[in-house]
């Protein structure tokens, strides 16, 4: 096995942070929804339960980035501009001294699995961010369902239901496009039976049928 492949293995079942955990103590940290995240210098972060979103780009926050179970965090990593880390549920992060973990990992000679690990995870949400713009409006709301549906979703009969904290505002952040685009483009799906709401959570009765829904999507307005 090259360095490479045991890159992908190891950050395939996460099982470096599962080594640094049990190598390094660390401080178990709770949030509460809503509450703000603040990276210390010299810190390391493993998000172990619960969603944050990390929102970039000034006052209007056009950047949204979702931050879930094993995301790490260093503050050099995210040291940016009118960036905010926010729980969007009750969460848990555990921290870490950040001199201790690379210092084990040193002697243990897998610091350059973690560089590879924090890289690669940044890489994707940029990815996803950058992606969206190929397609219209309406395609990104139902990529973004199909894809909070796999990461979030919860198991409903034949569907999935959506977490109460996908509002119409941070769907819009994350699209880029307007509330009434995404309210617009929500009641489509509606009528076309792709999902429909269940006491106060939206639930999407088929997530493969998002991947073709907007091929006859063409009353939604790709105007951003």
């Amino acid at each position: 096995m090259d360095f490479f492949e045991m890159q992908q293995f190891i950050t395939a079942d996460k099982s470096i942070i599962e080594y640094i955990l049990h190598k390094v103590r660390g401080k178990a940290i709770r949030y509460k929804r809503r509450n703000r995240l603040y990276l210390q210098k010299e810190k390391m972060y493993i998000v172990s339960e619960g969603v944050f979103i990390r929102k970039v780009g000034g006052r209007q926050k056009t950047g949204v980035e979702f931050l879930d179970d094993s995301t790490v965090l260093f503050e050099y990593f995210y040291r940016t501009i009118d960036s905010e880390i926010i729980a969007l549920t009750a969460s848990e992060v555990i921290e870490l001294d950040a001199n201790e973990v690379i210092d084990v990992l040193e002697k243990g000679e897998v610091l350059s699995v973690l560089l590879f690990y924090i890289l690669e995870q940044s890489l994707i949400n940029r990815y996803y961010f950058e992606r969206q713009f190929d397609f219209s409006c309406g395609d990104r709301v139902a990529l973004f369902l199909k894809e909070a549906a796999r990461r979030f979703g919860k198991k409903a009969e034949q569907g999935v239901l959506l977490p109460k904290f996908l509002t119409i505002q941070l769907i819009a952040s994350y699209c880029c496009c307007s509330r009434g685009i995404v309210a617009e483009t929500l009641n489509l799906f509606r009528r076309q039976e792709l999902l429909s709401q269940y006491e106060s959570y939206w639930y999407i009765h088929d997530i493969e049928a998002f991947h073709h829904a907007t091929d006859r999507n063409t009353e939604v307005s790709p105007i951003i």
